[in-house]
């Protein structure tokens, strides 16, 4: 999926969880955050394919970033909003 596809995919999530509108606009941040930061990898293709394809997948999209990133995204959300 491309970068417009998590985004979109993101946002009905994140417009369409929260059972109080009042909560509709930090999950919506948090769910397309959350759905664009594995993508942030994107921005080591200007340094080359090579050096996209070293990063791709090792340090983004793996479980490792899957169980924290939702984690910091949560955290930094919740105390700024």
């Amino acid at each position: 999926m491309d970068l417009f596809g998590h985004a979109a995919a993101s946002l009905l999530i994140g417009r369409a969880a929260p059972s109080n509108p009042d909560d509709r606009r930090g999950t919506t941040a948090a769910a397309v955050l959350c759905g664009l930061l594995p993508d942030v990898d994107a921005a080591c293709y200007l340094g080359g394919a090579d050096l996209f394809l070293r990063f791709h997948q090792l340090y983004t999209h793996n479980v490792v970033t899957i169980a924290v990133l939702p984690i910091l995204v949560a955290s930094t959300l919740a105390r700024y909003t």
